[in-house]
Parts: C-alpha cells; structure tokens; sequence
C-alpha cells in the first residue's frame, strides 16, 4: 500500500516483478516471504509476478525474469530455474531478448558485480542462447555497460536502474567504482548517481535506451541495434 499502490496510483500500466533480496525478508529466517510477492498477483490489478521466474512477450521483445538470491538456494534450486528458463531463451521467437534481474552482472555501483554462483548462472544461459540485454536494480544508480560474451564473440548490453526510490549509496560524491570494470570484458558507457528511470523503446530494427533524472530531463541515450 504504502512502496507501491499509493505511489504508482497514477500510472495505469501493469508492472512486471522480479523478487530482490529484501523480498525474502530482512533476516535469512524468513525465507517465506518472496512466495507473497507471488500471490499478491492475485490482489493487485497492476502487480504482475506469475512465478518467482517466469517470461512475458511484449513484441518485438520477451522479457526473461530471473530470482537472482542464489545465496539462498539450493544447487537444485538453482539448476531447476536454470533449465526452464533456459529453455525459454532457447524456445523464444521474438526478435529482441530481455533478460531482468534484481542483482548486477556487473555494475560500479557499491553492490559491484555478480558473485560466483551468479557469474556461473549467467556465463552458462550465454551457452544456451543469445540474449541482448539484462536489466537490473540492486545498485541504487544507472549504468550502462557493455558486457564481452565470449561464449559466441559478441556484446550483451547491461542496464542497472536501481533508482526508483532509495538514493546511491557507493562511492564518495556518486563516483563510479571503475575497478570493477575489467580490460577485455566489460566497458562503462554511462553512470549516473541520480534518482530517476529508463524509457526502453524498442522496434524491430533497434532498442533505444533513454535515462531521466528524477526531474525528467534526459541524462544519456544509447541504441542497441
């Protein structure tokens, strides 16, 4: 009621959820907690969460969710989110492929870039299918990253976006931490401290990235093409 229907009551489109850390709750002995994030679907008119990992087609593209808290599952956990959602990448007939997850793959954020089970989980979905884009939060800035996937010799664009309430807390005066962009793998384009969103428009010919200030004036654009 409170960090969502009051806030977005004005905005009348459905929002499409992937579970964070705080949604297992505040201790690790609250592990139940993520499976309301699930059914309040059933309540909300505009909260859509199906699954705890699920995808939705909005064409041109498939929007591919992920529960990235592998720190809090088992490894039969893990490969069993694995295999279906891999088999949804593979499956997928859309032209533009959207991986979304509440971790960083990598970011100069204070959270920084993904552990190694995650690294793992993300290395191995490049293996099965090519995708264009994972999005993200965790973080409480915007990047935008170019990521080498050496699986097939190709670049996978990163976006974190994890300004939509709580300001950036890594880093003296918003600077980027650049030590966790490696030579030969990642490569920062664009890092904001700012509150704020991104616009994605995508058709079949390219996505366009355009990110805001809290006060709506554009801070950078990038086209994926």
């Amino acid at each position: 009621k409170t960090q969502f229907e009051d806030p977005y009551q004005n905005i009348k489109k459905p929002f499409y959820l992937c579970l964070g850390n705080h949604d297992y709750g505040n201790s690790y002995t609250l592990k139940s907690n993520s499976q309301f994030q699930v059914e309040y679907s059933n309540i909300s008119e505009k909260w859509n969460m199906p699954a705890k990992y699920y995808s939705i087609v909005k064409k041109p593209c498939e929007f591919f969710f992920l529960d990235t808290n592998l720190d809090i599952m088992s490894e039969s956990q893990i490969m069993i989110q694995f295999k279906i959602m891999a088999d949804k990448l593979k499956k997928s007939k859309q032209k533009w492929k959207i991986v979304c997850g509440h971790h960083p793959w990598r970011s100069v954020g204070g959270h920084g870039n993904a552990e190694n089970r995650f690294e793992e989980f993300m290395n191995d979905l490049c293996k099965v299918s090519k995708f264009h884009l994972y999005m993200c939060g965790h973080d409480h800035c915007k990047n935008i990253i170019l990521k080498n996937n050496q699986m097939n010799n190709s670049i996978i664009h990163l976006l974190v976006i994890g300004t939509g309430g709580k300001k950036y807390h890594g880093g003296e005066d918003g600077r980027p931490q650049m030590d966790n962009m490696r030579e030969g793998d990642s490569e920062l384009l664009f890092h904001s401290p700012h509150l704020g969103v991104c616009l994605l428009d995508a058709t079949q010919k390219r996505i366009l990235l355009k990110c805001y200030n809290e006060n709506l004036q554009e801070e950078f654009k990038h086209t994926i093409k």
